[in-house]
């Protein structure tokens, strides 16, 4: 698992498109939270990375769909992933390898957000008032959940595809669709009410603002893990019947 998780990693930095979707995302949220009048933080009376925890999320959808597409859908193109499945290693080495390195990167990529808009935000308070600190740690709590799931849902759907461009854009409107389309329905005029509440609930990015608010609820956690296994479950469902799969 760990060759796995190496190679992965490796290879999303051996391509261009690894650095590019990378520094794609510290330029938009950049743009975003200096920038933009709207958005800027220059702009506003009260300091806070608002903007930046607004926007990351659709923005990491890109990172996250650029580190996946590749994962299984190159390598059932190229025909290596039957030499993988009959290598002495389980299905669920194979997926937890490729997930922990796709992990690795989101995780890469917030923590240069964060030493480069912290300090910096930080440096512009007025007497050194300090940040928020606490919903700033549960803010990028809600986007490292976000980002291991879009993590798991882009895993899945490149085991479906043998072209990286479709995965990408397959997995990015799942993806999308999870993060902002629940709540687009629930504004419907016909679920007023009772059922807004619900339907909005049901969608990613209801549980990531109750987490960004820097209380972390159980529910919420839970929440992700239960997408995260069951995304993950299927990938190693399939993994595991791959030469029967592979015929349908």
């Amino acid at each position: 698992m760990i060759a796995i998780y190496k190679k992965e990693f490796l290879q999303f930095f051996g391509q261009i498109v690894g650095y590019a979707s990378i520094a794609l995302f510290v330029l938009l949220t950049g743009l975003y939270v200096w920038v933009f009048p709207s958005h800027s933080i220059l702009e506003r009376t009260i300091l806070s990375l608002d903007p930046f925890f607004t926007w990351a999320p659709i923005f990491l959808i890109l990172v996250v769909s650029a580190a996946t597409m590749r994962q299984f859908a190159e390598e059932s193109a190229e025909g290596t992933l039957e030499l993988l499945v009959t290598k002495p290693l389980s299905s669920l080495q194979i997926v937890l390898g490729k997930y922990f390195a796709a992990i690795s990167i989101v995780a890469l990529t917030l923590a240069l957000t964060a030493i480069t808009y912290i300090p910096s935000v930080q440096a512009l308070a007025l007497d050194n008032v300090p940040l928020d600190y606490g919903s700033i740690l549960g803010a990028y709590l809600g986007l490292m959940l976000l980002g291991m799931t879009f993590s798991a849902v882009g895993l899945f759907t490149s085991i479906l595809l043998r072209s990286q461009v479709v995965a990408f854009l397959l997995s990015a409107t799942i993806n999308a669709m999870g993060y902002l389309g629940f709540e687009l329905i629930s504004e419907k005029k016909q679920f007023a009410g009772y059922w807004d509440f619900v339907i909005n609930g049901m969608g990613f990015k209801a549980h990531y603002e109750s987490i960004s608010l820097g209380l972390l609820d159980f529910a919420d956690v839970a929440y992700f893990m239960a997408i995260i296994v069951t995304f993950l479950s299927l990938a190693i469902l399939i993994i595991a019947r791959w030469p029967n799969f592979k015929k349908l």
